[in-house]
């Protein structure tokens, strides 16, 4: 089975994280997501200093493991882009719940 690889960037240490493996980009925005939501994890509490990055895939038959690009990894996602997100997303339940 193919698995994606992603890794969240810490620009304070200008560094990325250990890589963790998610079945398709949605599993690791939702995986993402909440870190930066929770305000006990390390992302949430300084959410100004991470991006979730694509860093490629995995095939475990194989063993094979491919860049994302010969250029290196793609940026998938700032975390303060994904707190808006879900702050909007939110937003918008609320006021359809509110309004039946």
């Amino acid at each position: 089975m193919r698995m994606e690889v992603y890794s969240v960037y810490d620009k304070a240490i200008e560094a990325f994280m250990p890589p963790f493996f998610c079945r398709s980009r949605g599993e690791a925005l939702r995986s993402f997501s909440t870190a930066v939501n929770d305000p006990n994890s390390q992302i949430g509490k300084f959410v100004a200093d991470y991006a979730l990055f694509w860093i490629g895939s995995f095939e475990d038959g194989s063993g094979e493991l491919t860049c994302a690009t010969a250029a290196g990894p793609v940026r998938i996602i700032q975390a303060l882009e994904c707190v808006e997100a879900v702050t909007l997303d939110h937003a918008s339940r609320e006021t359809s719940v509110l309004s039946k």
